[in-house]
Parts: structure tokens; C-alpha cells; sequence
């Protein structure tokens, strides 16, 4: 998605919800936050996406080891950006991929969706007996790495910047 089109969806979304809003979009390379503050709309870039989360995962599933470095690595980029958002703001995302996170909460889900983040916890709780040993045909999660890049980085954008709920169309 180009800058524009990242512009086009912040207006849309903070027009129709008509509260405070940080829009996320979750790249391949990047992860970008638009929130307004002190009267007007601010854009963090930050440098950290999907592919950047993926080449610490060398295993399939990836272990624990792996999990907890991409872990503290998104910690190190997120959390000082956690003093630069207003707070009790919204988080909406329009990115494609988080819609299977919601998926594999509520297979009947539409969108746009509400997940909170106990909902989020409850899949990434589920991700890591997955990791941990349980088979992935005693569960509906995807094995693939890609999805557990993304619910990773939304956990922690979630937890660390202390979103309650993200709205994912």
C-alpha cells in the first residue's frame, strides 16, 4: 500500500468511527502507525515486518528460543514508541493477512471485526502449545511462519502500546 492509500484509509476510518484512531499496517519490512497527536495526524515508520520476524524462525514450528529472540527484538523497536501515542485511542487495521488471525478465532467472522486483546492472547496462547509439542491436526492454525510473524507482531503492538481491542477489516 502506498503512502496515499495509508492516508485514504486513516480519513475513512477516523471519519467513520468518529473516536480517536492509530491505523496499523503490518508490511513485509516495515510496520507503520498513523494516530493523531496534539491536533494533528503523525506516521511512524518503524523497521520491523513479517519477512524481518520470519528470519528468526529457523524451524517449523519455530522454538522457543527463536520466539523469545523475535520477541525482545520487537520489544526493542515497539516499546519506545509506546510515550508517542495518545492513549485509549482505537486500533484499526486494514491489512489483509491479520484477517486470518481473526479467522482462526471465528471461522463465521465479517468484516470489519473486533478482537480484543484476550482474543489475541487466547490464539497465541493455542500458537505456543502448537510449539510446544501438541500436533497442528489437534488445531486449526495455520503452521505456516508467515502467520506466526503476524500474530506475533500484533500481540506485541497490542500488549506494549496498550491497545484494548483492534478492529480489522
Amino acid at each position: 500500500m502506498n503512502d496515499s492509500a495509508f492516508d485514504v484509509l486513516y480519513t475513512k476510518a477516523l471519519n467513520k468511527l468518529n473516536v480517536p484512531i492509530t491505523l496499523l499496517e503490518i508490511k513485509d519490512d516495515e510496520l507503520h502507525l498513523m494516530a493523531d497527536k496534539d491536533d494533528e495526524s503523525k506516521e511512524w515508520i518503524l523497521p520491523i515486518g513479517v519477512n524481518t520476524i520470519s528470519n528468526f524462525f529457523m524451524h517449523i514450528p519455530p522454538t522457543w528460543a527463536e520466539i523469545e529472540n523475535a520477541i525482545n527484538y520487537t520489544e526493542d523497536i515497539i516499546v519506545p514508541l509506546s510515550t508517542k501515542l495518545e492513549s485509549g485511542s482505537l486500533l484499526v487495521s486494514f491489512t489483509p493477512d491479520l484477517f486470518r488471525i481473526v479467522e482462526s478465532y471465528d471461522k463465521d467472522a465479517t468484516s470489519p471485526y473486533k478482537m480484543s486483546i484476550e482474543q489475541v492472547e487466547s490464539i497465541f496462547s493455542r500458537w505456543g502449545f502448537l510449539v510446544s509439542g501438541r500436533p497442528f491436526t489437534t488445531d486449526t492454525l495455520p503452521e505456516d511462519l508467515r502467520f506466526a510473524a503476524f500474530l506475533l507482531l500484533l500481540r506485541e503492538v497490542m500488549h506494549h502500546l496498550g491497545f484494548n481491542s483492534i478492529i480489522i477489516n
